[in-house]
Parts: C-alpha cells; structure tokens; sequence
C-alpha cells in the first residue's frame, strides 16, 4: 500500500508503480484468506452482541466526533448538511481501510498481542497514509510529524476497539462516519485519494 501512496500522484510510467503495488495488496490479502481455514474470525467479523453493538456506537460517536474535530481545524462549519457525490466512495474507502488494517492485518498479528496486534496495524496504516503525501504535487505544506502523529493515535484507538469489542465493526463504524462528517458534502475526491 506504501507503494501505491507513494506514486498515485505521479504521472506514467511511476504511476504504473501504484497500481502494481494496490493489485500485490490485494492478491496478497485475497490469497492468503483463501487459504485461512475461518477467514472472517481473522478480520473480526465474525460474530455481533450486545457488546459488540454497545462499541458499535462509541466507535460512532467517536467517528463523528474526530470529524467535526478536522472540520473544526480547517474551519469547516460542524456540520455541513448536505451530501455530495463524494460521501459514498468516502465511506468506501473508510471501510476498506479498516478492513485491510485493522481486520486483516491486525487479525494476522494478533497472536503477538492484542495492543502489540492494534499497534502494528496502527504503524503500517501510518506508513500508508503518509506515503499519500510524500510526492504529492500540490501547492500546500504538509506537516507530516503532526499527520503521523495523529493517524498512528487514532489508529491505535480503533485497534484497541477493534479488541475490546472482540469485533472490526466499530472501527469500521467510527471510519465512515469520520468520513461522512469530514468530507460528506464535496463534490469530487480530496486530491490526496487520486489525482
């Protein structure tokens, strides 16, 4: 996925480089769940309680809550109360993270620990979402301590929900719904998803 980051924004034949390092992501993750004997224990979706549903409403709440939050820092009214075409591939790609870090990747580190497993999830995560913005071609100043900094926390917190819950539901949850609140109303893509 670092591989992807790095080079989405550049022009061909780099950019060939991010699509060559999206399809070994996702060879690589479809493969080995082929050949995992209960695929969706791994990821964290395999069962749903109460408690399950309980987090699945902190994880909610503290969703909407970080996305005012960025509104907020930029801004931004609380709340924008329109949705634009952008709100469904936002929550897409919101879950898919979530998916690929905090189920599958902290699922196959787990057996190290569980704040160990959420860690780790939460440092390949980072990785990814800086490497958006390392060659990124915009005329704007990144400040990629504070970025890092606040995607490894917030990372680290939907891990350690993702293990409190026993479920990858409510990081899920607080994902799209971050994703909802932050960047519901635009019209296109931010340019650090595809340019």
């Amino acid at each position: 996925m670092c591989l992807f980051g790095l080079f989405v924004h550049s022009t061909y034949p780099l950019k060939a480089l991010s699509a060559f390092g999206l399809c070994l992501t996702l060879m690589t993750l479809f493969n080995d769940l082929r050949a995992h004997s209960y695929p969706a224990a791994l990821m964290g979706l395999d069962k749903f309680s109460k408690t399950v549903f309980v987090f699945l409403v902190y994880g909610s709440i503290l969703g909407c809550a970080l996305g005012m939050g960025y509104r907020w820092g930029y801004g931004m009214e609380l709340f924008s109360g329109t949705f634009g075409v952008f709100a469904p591939v936002a929550v897409l790609i919101g879950a898919t993270e979530e998916i690929l870090y905090r189920g599958y990747i902290q699922g196959r580190v787990h057996r190290f620990g569980p704040f160990k497993a959420a860690a780790f999830a939460a440092l390949c995560h980072t990785a990814y979402k800086c490497s958006l913005f390392v060659f990124h071609n915009q005329p704007v100043d990144i400040n990629m301590f504070l970025l890092g900094t606040f995607t490894f926390g917030v990372g680290l917190t939907l891990g350690i929900l993702r293990e409190r819950a026993g479920s990858l539901l409510p990081a899920v949850a607080a994902h799209v719904v971050f994703d909802i609140v932050a960047y519901g109303e635009y019209a296109q893509a931010p340019w650090w998803v595809w340019s």
